[in-house]
């Protein structure tokens, strides 16, 4: 079974911007999850650190057309929480958006080039209807 991790290096107000490496160690593509601020004033993704198995399948998003992409399962209390195109945590509730480059958006923190990045994911997993993610 494949197998990538997803490395978190800033999680603040604006996202959480990681590296998504595949077992190897070769960067995939990079990555933004919304954020949201928790009680103690951190702030923290809805994914926690773990080991998920992702899973291909045809998801939809609000407004928008059928697409296959993978869902991370086995977070508590979630679902749906997708792999898909987006720049800025704005274009996510929660799920992980894809790109290529970091840079700045409108003057938010941002992931670009994502159709790019996604299309690479899609063809790093092309064979497989599954693959385990470790993130940390």
């Amino acid at each position: 079974m494949l197998s990538a991790t997803l490395q978190r290096r800033d999680v603040g107000p604006g996202g959480a911007f990681s590296t998504l490496t595949d077992a190897e160690g070769s960067i995939l593509c990079l990555t933004c999850e919304h954020t949201y601020r928790q009680d103690d004033g951190t702030w923290t993704p809805k994914i926690p650190p773990g080991i998920y198995t992702c899973r291909r399948g045809t998801h939809q998003l609000e407004g928008g057309d059928p697409f296959q992409t993978f869902e991370v399962t086995g977070i508590d209390g979630h679902s749906g929480l997708l792999f898909h195109k987006g720049n800025t945590e704005a274009d996510s509730h929660g799920c992980i958006l894809v790109g290529m480059v970091r840079g700045l958006l409108d003057g938010q923190p941002a992931v670009l080039k994502s159709a790019l990045a996604f299309d690479r994911l899609m063809a790093w997993a092309d064979q497989d209807d599954e693959f385990l993610l470790t993130v940390k």
